[in-house]
């Protein structure tokens, strides 16, 4: 299968009820960077053996046409990097070595150099370089840490980050946070890559930073710096004739690019009745001359914590994001177990907590003693005092709101 990074295959099941064909993810591009297309005499095959259940890929079931193909790619490249006035600063997803050929085919053909920023890159880099799937052109990369040396427009910084991953190359460099690379005016960042749905918040901010800082910016919006990897709808069409599923079930995307694919299903002539709508967790059951959904599993996000994976209360989770967002006050009391008077003076311990000055911690201090005040000798009820109190008094006077523990020691 051709899709945006080497050796995607697709998955043919071979069963006594008939053959279940799964696409992953993939588009038919005829003239492929490695020259390895999708296997379209292969489908054809499979369809003409018979293929029970085809389950295929969704993502771009919205979109019309088919997907332009990689190697349109590479002269836009060309073209950035020939009327970019200084260093061109190009982020992708650090697995898509077609891609990266084409950056660095693009670099050569400029006379610019290479670096690479981000492990993710380099690790995915240096094995695609090890299997033959880089042809690196001489002379051409250099060290980041070699890039202070040489003219800004004989420059290609290729880094990670374009979803604004918090750790990400990109990411550090937009926040003026990465120790080799900062902005300069002359700079061109360029997002060889789509937003993925769910990271536009991240993306656009980083993207407004990088202005800010007098970057200039090219997405795929405003130059086709970036084609797909996924088929679009006449590509799906294609998928489904040569196939010719005796039931279909669209995968790999939301729901609505799923009811897309199965108007596409329908128009080349799949029943309706034939073609199911999973979500995650539905178990389809298919004969050799019926399909349905026989159950329906809980499923959804695995906590690991620590050594173990296990559900985690939504309480426990709670006051970790308590404890990161805003810190923690530890009020430590000490009363008397006959009738719960205060003994000695109240402690206050304050971990992460900004507001944390010595005036307010005397504060908190006095407020707490105030509380234990009452003629109270249960524990539970001491500790629902302090609490209250002391959170109370840190909103009005901080506006926010800690976690506040409460210790009583009896005596």
């Amino acid at each position: 299968m051709t899709h945006s990074i080497p050796d995607c295959v697709a998955v043919a099941l071979h069963t006594p009820a008939g053959t279940v064909l799964h696409t992953g993810d993939f588009k038919f591009d005829h003239a492929p960077i490695d020259d390895d297309p999708t296997d379209v005499a292969a489908f054809a095959r499979l369809g003409d053996r018979g293929v029970l259940l085809l389950m295929s890929d969704s993502t771009n079931a919205e979109v019309p046409g088919v997907i332009a193909p990689e190697r349109g790619v590479g002269p836009e490249l060309r073209r950035q990097l020939a009327q970019a006035p200084g260093r061109v600063i190009l982020t992708l997803f650090s697995s898509h070595i077609p891609r990266v050929q084409q950056v660095l085919n693009a670099a050569h053909h400029d006379g610019r150099y290479v670096a690479l920023v981000g492990r993710s890159l380099l690790r995915n880099f240096n094995t695609a370089v090890n299997l033959g799937l880089i042809r690196v052109p001489p002379n051409v990369l250099v060290n980041i840490k070699q890039i202070d040396g040489r003219p800004d427009d004989e420059l290609v910084i290729v880094t990670t980050g374009s979803q604004g991953e918090p750790l990400s190359g990109l990411r550090r460099i937009a926040y003026g946070d990465h120790h080799q690379v900062s902005i300069r005016p002359t700079d061109t960042v360029v997002f060889s890559s789509r937003i993925v749905p769910g990271n536009e918040i991240a993306v656009n901010e980083m993207v407004n930073r990088l202005i800010r800082a007098g970057a200039r910016v090219v997405t795929p919006d405003m130059a086709p710096v970036h084609v797909s990897g996924h088929a679009a709808a006449d590509e799906l069409r294609l998928m489904l004739r040569l196939t010719r599923p005796r039931f279909f079930a669209p995968i790999h995307g939301e729901a609505r690019h799923q009811k897309a694919h199965a108007a596409l299903a329908r128009s080349v002539g799949v029943p309706e009745a034939d073609i199911f709508h999973l979500d995650n967790g539905d178990v389809l059951e298919v004969g050799a001359d019926r399909a349905s959904v026989v159950e329906h599993h809980d499923i959804g996000l695995i906590y690991v914590d620590g050594l173990g994976i296990a559900d985690v209360a939504d309480g426990i989770l709670r006051d970790r994001r308590h404890l990161s967002e805003d810190g923690l006050i530890l009020v430590v009391a000490t009363v008397s177990s006959s009738d719960g008077s205060p003994v000695g003076d109240v402690d206050v311990i304050t971990r992460g907590f900004g507001a944390a000055t010595d005036e307010l911690v005397d504060v908190i201090r006095d407020e707490a003693a105030r509380s234990l005040n009452a003629s109270v000798t249960e524990t539970d009820m001491l500790n629902r005092l302090l609490h209250d109190a002391v959170a109370s008094l840190v909103w009005k006077r901080a506006r926010q709101r800690p976690l506040v523990l409460p210790v009583v020691v009896e005596v």
